[in-house]
């Protein structure tokens, strides 16, 4: 979470400075996360000195005495701290007096130290952000409600495309019904055709043709129309097997 408050404060962290203060397990991860966000130079400070070098030499970075610690605090563009002392290391008036001379803009400091190590009174001084594990929990406990909220919204999103497909996927169902339906109501039709056949007298072969190809077709799709339509209908109540049985017995070839 530092590290996405820091994108938000700078942007672009590939030319910044990161000061870390301490060099334990906290330190490191903070500084490894820091590094992989794309900023360009890693200071160690720490109380012990080997330690502080054996961390930097593993991050590429640099090391320096904790008696420096202001010396290179105008350098740093972002200062995370997290070391187990039991007062203020960062206090606001050398804090003050050492960013006077400092012209490179604002300064990110955060604190992840319990307890506290930077005096929270920095955060009135210029071009100073301060943040400290409590700051940060607001932050992850905020992003965790958006997110829930935002799942709430997938979530309907997803009922809904759900259902859509279920619909699609009934109405594919009913595919084969239809085609027998219209195929039982041609058979019909063209039966009844042949019945009565004789009583249309003398037809021309394009008149023969037209009454099979045009209009007994035509019939079929009349027929038709209202039996797919509460097939459909059917389907999208989940129970269109019940209705293709119905139509088998109204369309039933004695």
């Amino acid at each position: 979470m530092a590290v996405e408050l820091a994108k938000k404060i700078f942007q672009d962290l590939s030319d910044k400075t990161v000061l870390l203060i301490g060099a334990g397990d906290m330190a490191e991860l903070a500084a490894r996360c820091l590094i992989e966000a794309g900023t360009s130079k890693l200071i160690v400070a720490n109380r012990s000195t080997d330690r502080a070098e054996d961390l930097a030499a593993r991050h590429g970075g640099s090391a320096v005495a904790f008696d420096s610690l202001y010396e290179v605090l105008p350098s740093a563009d972002i200062v995370l701290c997290s070391t187990g002392a039991p007062e203020y290391v960062i206090r606001r008036s050398e804090t003050r007096q050492a960013l006077k001379g400092r012209k490179k803009g604002p300064v990110f400091f955060v604190d992840i130290s319990v307890p506290r190590n930077i005096d929270p009174e920095i955060a009135g001084l210029d071009n100073v952000f301060l943040f400290d594990i409590d700051d940060l929990d607001s932050v992850v406990k905020s992003n965790i409600r958006e997110r829930e909220q935002e799942a709430g919204r997938a979530e309907i999103i997803i009922d809904d495309e759900v259902q859509a497909l279920v619909q699609q996927l009934r109405a594919l169902d009913i595919g084969p019904a239809v085609v027998e339906v219209k195929e039982l109501l041609l058979h019909i039709v063209l039966n009844e055709f042949k019945r009565n056949r004789k009583r249309l007298g003398d037809l021309s072969p394009a008149q023969e043709t037209a009454i099979e190809d045009v209009l007994i077709p035509a019939l079929v799709n009349k027929l038709s129309h209202p039996m797919i339509v509460h097939l459909r209908n059917a389907a999208g109540t989940g129970k269109p097997s019940q209705m293709v049985e119905e139509l088998r017995k109204m369309i039933r070839i004695d």
